[in-house]
């Protein structure tokens, strides 16, 4: 599954107590004058924040690059490997595929690893997997190279929860939550623009691919050199030595199930869309792949500011039901648009209806924080849970859509079943309830999760 120039205040600094690998703080110092603002772990609040941030961003840039790039190499990729609709579509739905068969479990049992090694090390692998894409002579070589990449990005739910919660306040959550999934707009709007470029001066898909793997492997060496934890030995003690969360007990948050399945159906469509549409605009209007590029491009910049918006309203005023409702009637209006037209200036329109549909994804992975009663270790693993739920529309809809192409011999007919699945996010969101946020106990830090 499913991001941009953005103002940050960045230190470029770090505190003389900053070690390479690790920060251990102790509490703050009776020398500091009045009361120290702590993130989550207890730490005092940096504002190197900004620079970890920055890196995560970075990072999921080399998976973004990996699986939005699919869609616009897919022509190429029929044509050198001989697939049906039904094959495209499960390469569509392997990336997806990979990261729900692992993501929950590995959040269980990776929980306490630590994050920056496990995400530099899925980064690694990743890239592994995306040349292992690049070299493949058959289906199923491609197939199980990018179910790889899908496990490799379900490597990092554990890391990124961790890091954030050491980085961050809890009024910050939702907000870096947004400028995440804003921020990586960059990479998304760089693999829908930049990709039929690069396949037009190389002439190759598989030379695009290992222009992506080498892409991530530079951005390890950046990951290494600028991230670091940033703990207290009492945040510390309490990650190793409270149990790891039953994923049975999840099941009492009936409003986990309502979210994932309404941002499952909002996944189904986009998902569809961005692997199938350029094709079908190619063939049925002409529209050449670096057009079919720029207009999608243009839904990663709209992401941007309408996350960010997004996740301001959750932190600020708690606000969820609206902003879901909203993304659910904007992504089904954009994506039915995008199928009934095939002027540029219409089409650029839909594709920002697009954009400000896909800040939901700020909400839907904050709103577990604020669940009454749920036990703060309990938190890493429902955000997990969501996601998982939501990224199944990331493997449902391309296979579904793919099989109806063939049954039909209409990509036009699949298409357009898939543009109205979106609406069952207006649904989920009548559902669901605007959580009150509570206070923290002060000596209790909370073992958060944030993707």
């Amino acid at each position: 599954m499913p991001r941009h120039a953005f103002s940050l205040p960045i230190a470029l600094y770090c505190k003389p107590s900053m070690h390479a690998d690790d920060l251990s703080l102790s509490a703050p110092s009776s020398e500091v004058p009045g009361p120290v603002e702590t993130t989550l772990s207890g730490a005092p609040l940096s504002s190197y924040r900004w620079v970890v941030l920055a890196a995560v961003v970075i990072n999921n840039s080399a998976f973004t690059l990996v699986a939005l790039s699919f869609g616009l190499l897919l022509p190429a990729i029929r044509d050198s490997l001989h697939l049906s609709e039904t094959q495209a579509g499960w390469l569509g739905a392997s990336l997806g595929l990979g990261f729900v068969a692992t993501t929950i479990p590995v959040s269980v049992l990776m929980g306490k690893s630590h994050p920056v090694r496990l995400f530099g090390f899925s980064i690694i692998v990743g890239a592994a997997a995306t040349a292992a894409q690049g070299a493949a002579r058959s289906f199923w070589i491609f197939f199980l190279a990018r179910l790889m990449v899908g496990l490799t990005s379900s490597m990092r739910g554990p890391a990124r929860p961790m890091l954030t919660q050491q980085w961050h306040p809890r009024r910050e959550i939702s907000l870096a939550s947004g400028l995440i999934v804003g921020l990586g707009g960059i990479a998304e709007a760089a693999a829908l623009v930049v990709t039929p470029w690069i396949l037009n001066a190389t002439g190759s898909w598989r030379t695009t691919c290992y222009l992506y793997a080498a892409f991530g492997l530079a951005t390890v060496v950046l990951w290494f050199t600028l991230v670091r934890q940033h703990t207290t030995p009492a945040f510390s003690q309490q990650v190793h030595t409270k149990a790891r969360p039953s994923i049975p007990s999840l099941f009492r948050y009936r409003q986990i199930l309502v979210l994932g399945t309404g941002a499952m159906t909002m996944t189904f469509g986009f998902t569809v869309s961005r692997t199938f549409w350029p094709t079908y605009m190619l063939e049925a209007h002409g529209l050449p792949l670096t057009h079919s590029g720029l207009i999608l491009g243009v839904t990663a910049i709209v992401l941007i500011p309408s996350s960010v918006v997004q996740g301001y309203l959750g932190s600020r005023y708690g606000m969820r039901r609206i902003p879901l409702a909203f993304s659910g009637a904007a992504m089904v209006a954009g994506s039915v648009g995008m199928m009934l037209t095939g002027s540029l200036p219409l089409l650029v329109l839909c594709s920002v209806t697009q954009g400000l549909a896909w800040g939901f994804m700020a909400v839907a992975i904050s709103y577990p924080y604020d669940l009454p009663g749920i036990d703060t270790l309990e938190v890493a693993v429902a955000v997990s849970a969501v996601v998982t739920i939501f990224m199944l529309g990331t493997i449902i809809g391309p296979v579904i859509a793919g099989a109806i192409a063939d049954a039909t011999g209409s990509l036009y007919i699949a298409l357009m079943v898939s543009a109205v699945v979106p609406v069952g996010m207006c649904f989920a969101a009548l559902r669901l309830h605007d959580l009150s946020r509570q206070p923290l106990p002060a000596a209790a830090p909370s073992i958060i999760s944030a993707p």
